[in-house]
């Protein structure tokens, strides 16, 4: 099996150091802002869980303690 040959395509244009690192940092701003979102979506995702764990637990206690008492009884 051989692998096909890829043209590589020389492109003459250069930019400028402040060029480059004005769009470099552009980018760790838009990399900064994407991260902040990221990590809230989840943030938001595990509260939501969390919620609905608790609420599944205190559901649970609740029917515990009713069969605890009727069991007495």
């Amino acid at each position: 099996m051989g692998v096909a040959a890829k043209t590589i395509q020389v492109d003459n244009k250069s930019v400028s150091r402040q060029e480059f690192e004005e769009a470099f940092l552009k980018l760790m701003e838009c990399t900064r802002i994407i991260d902040q979102k990221v990590s809230r979506k989840a943030d938001e995702a595990a509260g939501a869980l969390a919620s609905k764990q608790q609420k599944r637990l205190q559901a649970l206690q609740l029917s515990f303690d009713q069969l605890k008492i009727q069991r007495a009884q």
